[in-house]
This record gives structure tokens, C-alpha cells and sequence, in this order.
């Protein structure tokens, strides 16, 4: 059950229309609150866990920071406890953008990285920027090449 009101609410993002988004980490969720002052619950059921799919079907383990990238108008998600990096698109369809639920430290292609608790994250256009907490290091994806690697340890 999602709570009403914010749990533990940790970053904040706005769109190219103005709507704010909020990483809601006690709710497991992410939060919308439209140019109207309309608070909604973006993506995530609520409950714990790590799936894939519609925006109240998806599941977030511990949603830490989010960053809305207006190239591709995705709003990106750290999930700390999935030890990966997710994405919304504009209708709320969650996936998983690089790493999996399952934590390491491996760069390479985006299915095949690995994150420890990812808790924040940048974009600057073409790369993004995570800082990869478990693993003591500064990750970056080169959005164009679908490719993750240390930058700093």
C-alpha cells in the first residue's frame, strides 16, 4: 500500500513542462506533482521488489535519486536496493536501463553491468554520470554506446 503522503522523499527532478517528480524511497515509489499542484503516484506499486512494466505494477527496492533527461524525455531512476539504474517513460512504463537486481562492480554493455547501490545520478546530455555507493566509485554511461565504466575509485 502506498502511504498518502511521502516517506523519505530523497531527489527531485523537473520535466521540460515543469512537472516536478520525486524519488519517494520509504513509498517505494516516484511521485508527480503536476503545474496544477496535483500530487500522483508516477511509477511503482508501493510494494518492495523489482519489477518491470506499467506504473502500478512496477516495483522499486530503494529509489534514491531521479533525473528527468530531456533528449530522450525519460525520467532515469538510482535504485539502491536493485542495484541497478531504471527509466520511466512518459506514460509510467518502468524498465531497467543498466545493471540488474543482482550487485557487482562490472562495467561493459548495459545488460551486463553491474552496480552496488547506485544512489545518484547526472546526465549531460550524452553520458550519464552514477555514483555507485557499495562499490566506492564514480560509474559513467556513454548513453550513445550503450556502455558503463569506472571513471573513479
Amino acid at each position: 500500500m502506498v502511504r498518502p503522503y511521502a516517506y523519505g522523499p530523497s531527489s527531485a527532478t523537473l520535466d521540460a513542462s515543469l512537472n516536478l517528480y520525486i524519488s519517494d524511497v520509504g513509498n517505494f515509489v516516484i511521485r508527480k506533482i503536476s503545474t496544477a499542484g496535483i500530487v500522483s503516484t508516477f511509477a511503482g506499486s508501493g510494494t518492495q521488489g523489482y519489477v518491470n512494466g506499467s506504473a502500478t505494477a512496477a516495483q522499486f527496492a530503494m529509489p534514491t535519486d531521479v533525473f528527468y533527461n530531456p533528449s530522450d524525455k525519460y525520467v532515469y531512476v538510482a535504485d539502491a536496493g536493485n542495484n541497478c539504474i531504471r527509466r520511466i517513460s512518459s506514460t509510467g512504463v518502468v524498465s531497467t536501463y543498466a545493471g540488474s537486481n543482482v550487485g557487482g562492480e562490472v562495467d561493459g554493455q548495459l545488460t551486463l553491468a553491474r552496480f552496488s547501490s547506485p544512489t545518484g545520478l547526472v546526465i549531460d546530455g550524452t553520458n550519464m554520470y552514477i555514483t555507485d555507493s557499495a562499490n566506492n566509485a564514480i560509474r559513467k554511461i556513454d548513453m550513445s554506446a550503450g556502455v558503463v565504466s569506472t571513471i573513479y575509485k
